[in-house]
């Protein structure tokens, strides 16, 4: 798409890319629970594109956010995740924020992989977690921002994660 608006009502994700598929968006915005790619060689590109909601890869699927944004909001909500049972893959330089408790701007599981290479990240419980043997956060050329909220962590790593901060 280009420079499209995608938006719809009730509980479905606004761009899904499964069983090998893929999207590619150019500028727009997905203003309908944003967007999910899962199973291995599925994937969804965005450049400059605006998402409301969360950015997921699961199951082996990939991401690559360049620029743009991506904004969600709620309880123990990621904005930009990547898991599931097979590791998957994200890259991005979109200003990423999450509100809400126990939200996370960036969260990677299992296994999975999130580069990130710009952008400003920002959250109000944590920023970026990494949770599970072989997940990894590379962070550079970025801004990070932790919001503050009582308890709340600006890097977290548990069971085996890295996170790597580059400058």
């Amino acid at each position: 798409t280009g420079n499209a608006d995608i938006s719809g009502s009730g509980v479905g994700t606004g761009v899904r890319a499964e069983l090998g598929g893929a999207v590619v968006l150019s500028g727009g915005k997905v203003l309908s629970n944003g967007m999910v790619a899962t199973d291995a060689g599925s994937s969804i590109s965005t450049s400059g594109t605006e998402i409301v909601g969360t950015a997921s890869a699961n199951n082996g699927a990939s991401l690559n956010l360049v620029g743009g944004s991506v904004r969600a909001s709620g309880y123990g909500v990621s904005a930009v995740y990547a898991g599931g049972p097979v590791a998957s893959h994200v890259t991005t330089s979109a200003d990423i924020s999450v509100s809400g408790s126990n939200a996370s701007a960036v969260t990677a599981r299992n296994g999975s992989t999130i580069n990130i290479i710009g952008g400003t990240l920002s959250g109000a419980s944590s920023v970026l977690a990494a949770i599970g043997k072989n997940s990894t956060i590379t962070f550079s050329n970025a801004s990070l921002i932790q919001g503050g909220m009582q308890g709340s962590t600006a890097v977290y790593a548990a069971e085996g994660a890295i996170v790597k901060l580059n400058s």
